[in-house]
């Protein structure tokens, strides 16, 4: 499901949100337009943020869903939220 999707899109998301997922994925823009980011856009399947300027939206979904957030890109990011947060940049 794409975030630029218009109306739809973005309803299904909120709506899959409200069941409390375990794992949020998504490239660097994906993550910040679910998290409400300004001005996150998305280009096709190609993220127009890096995967560092998501960091913080990551953190904000990981903190309010309890869940694990990856953030695709040339630096894998993952945010983990339980009693303490962690953050793991990944590289191939």
């Amino acid at each position: 499901m794409k975030t630029s999707d218009s109306g739809f899109g973005m309803q299904t998301i909120v709506s899959l949100l409200k069941l409390r997922p375990t794992l949020i994925r998504g490239n660097a823009s994906e993550i910040m337009a679910v998290a409400g980011a300004a001005g996150a856009t998305t280009r096709g399947v190609d993220s127009t943020a890096a995967t560092s300027d998501a960091l913080a939206s990551g953190k904000k979904l990981a903190q309010e869903y309890g869940c694990i957030v990856g953030i695709s890109g040339a630096d894998d990011l993952v945010s983990i939220f339980a009693n303490a947060s962690r953050d793991f940049k990944l590289r191939d």
